[in-house]
C-alpha cells in the first residue's frame, strides 16, 4: 500500500528529490515542496503508522 500512495510515487519520480538524496542533502530535501506536502498528508501519515519498517529493512538486508 505505501508504495502505491500518490505522494510516495511523486517523490520517487521527482528528479530533484532523487538528486538531493544522492547528494545527501537532507536539510534541503526537507524544504522540498513535494516532501512538505507528503509530510502534511494525513492519509500518508496513517500509512506510515501501520508500515512495518523493521520487516522492510530485514527484507532489504537479506536481498543484498
Amino acid at each position: 500500500g505505501l508504495s502505491e500512495d500518490p505522494n510516495i510515487i511523486a517523490l520517487r519520480d521527482d528528479p530533484e528529490v532523487a538528486r538531493l538524496l544522492a547528494q545527501g542533502r537532507l536539510v534541503d530535501l526537507l524544504h522540498n515542496p513535494r516532501v512538505i506536502a507528503a509530510a502534511n498528508d494525513p492519509v500518508l501519515a496513517a500509512h506510515l503508522q501501520t508500515f512495518q519498517f523493521q520487516k522492510a529493512l530485514d527484507y532489504a538486508a537479506a536481498r543484498k
